[in-house]
């Protein structure tokens, strides 16, 4: 998922703003007062009961020999197809995979003003042809 935003289920799992369990399967305590995940993906809670940080799990992250060739599913999900090979699954930080910034959004990546630059010299460039 490229969303980012998880949300805990009624059975108390981590998942995806989709619903989709988290692989391996995250158990969120139900006396849970903070929650935090580390750049290496490591997820941490603390409870009502204990105010030291239980650590409860550890992300993974996925890469792909071809993630252009991932299909596209709804909600900002994708699936491996043959085009782009299996999942290799690491540690956050480990060979090839980045780091988990909690909190962070992703910048778009494409500016505003270029686009409206190419935009009006291709509508003028047409404007003179036509």
């Amino acid at each position: 998922s490229r969303g980012g935003t998880l949300q805990i289920t009624k059975d108390s799992f981590l998942a995806t703003s989709a619903g989709y369990l988290l692989k391996p399967l995250v158990h969120i305590p139900t006396n849970v007062t903070a929650f935090n995940i580390s750049p290496d993906g490591k997820l941490s809670v603390q409870t009502s009961t204990n105010d030291q940080p239980l650590e409860i799990g550890q992300l993974e992250l996925a890469h792909f020999a071809n993630a252009g060739g991932l299909k596209a599913m709804n909600g900002g999900v994708y699936t491996q197809t043959d085009a782009s090979g299996s999942a290799i699954y690491g540690k956050p930080g480990a060979t090839g995979l980045g780091l988990i910034n909690q909190g962070a959004l992703e910048n778009s990546n494409v500016s505003m003003v270029d686009e409206m630059v190419t935009l009006l010299v291709e509508l003028k460039s047409g404007a003179s042809v036509g």
